[in-house]
């Protein structure tokens, strides 16, 4: 067995590899990665809401995310929906890229998780993002 082999056999599982080996990835196998971790980490939150039912995921789910570097490749829906699921917990920040990418609706839902569940930390990068009324409304809080 080749480590090509070996390679191919994560990409096909969707478990993440290291950036590392990420960046080594020719393009239809790189392709198929994203496409199956897509797949599996959107599983995965999907499933948290039904086997913990308070929508919280334990530590090595969270380890199963999708990295924003994987996430720049997937379509803006794919973005979306995996976006929607993941503000639905209670304790998951976003990084501001993933901010970015998030509809008014979903930053509102997020804000309001952030504040009730997570502690109200919001940093001052992520508070550029938001427009005025997202101000406001965190301002409101």
């Amino acid at each position: 067995m080749t480590n090509k082999d070996i390679i191919k056999q994560y990409v096909d599982t969707g478990i993440r590899i290291p950036q590392y080996q990420l960046d080594k990835l020719g393009e239809s196998l790189l392709k198929t990665y994203l496409r199956k971790r897509y797949i599996s980490a959107y599983s995965i939150i999907k499933n948290a809401v039904e086997e913990y039912g308070e929508l919280t995921m334990d530590e090595r789910d969270m380890d199963n995310l999708l990295y924003d570097s994987e996430m720049e490749n997937l379509t803006d829906e794919q973005k979306k929906d995996y976006l929607s699921e993941i503000i639905t917990k209670k304790y998951i920040d976003l990084s501001d890229r993933q901010m970015e990418w998030c509809d008014k609706p979903m930053l509102k839902k997020y804000l309001y998780n952030l504040y009730n569940y997570a502690g109200g930390i919001i940093t001052d990068e992520q508070y550029d993002i938001l427009d005025d009324d997202l101000k406001e409304y965190w301002d409101n809080l």
